[in-house]
């Protein structure tokens, strides 16, 4: 009878030893998951500033051109901006596992336009 407890009590403890390697597993798991959704929403932040960047550097341009009032220092400042919010992009890495080119639902603005 001793063999017998002896034998459930070696089952219980390899049993609760895989268990907690279980939960150390998706514990693990877990943390990618909110490390991946973080530099998603980090990333998606980013481009979300860089397009509404562009966006203002090209109204700016097009009002100094219809103006007749260039100012080169102005637009550089703006491309500045722009090329540190790239950086910024490029510093992220390679987008996490799962993310989608160009944004979920996204269309490229410029599909079925002409130049």
């Amino acid at each position: 009878m001793a063999d017998f407890f002896d034998k459930v009590i070696e089952w219980a403890v390899s049993a609760g030893g895989a268990v907690k390697e279980a939960g150390a597993a998706v514990a693990d798991k877990g943390g990618q998951v909110v490390e991946n959704t973080r530099l998603r929403i980090e990333r998606v932040k980013l481009e979300t500033n860089r397009k509404e960047e562009l966006f203002a550097l090209g109204e700016s341009f097009y009002g100094m051109f219809t103006s007749g009032l260039l100012d080169v220092s102005d637009l550089k400042a703006r491309c500045e901006r722009v090329r540190g919010l790239d950086r910024q992009i490029e510093a992220l890495g390679e987008k996490p596992e799962g993310a989608e080119e160009g944004g979920a639902g996204e269309k490229d603005q410029n599909e079925g336009k002409e130049p």
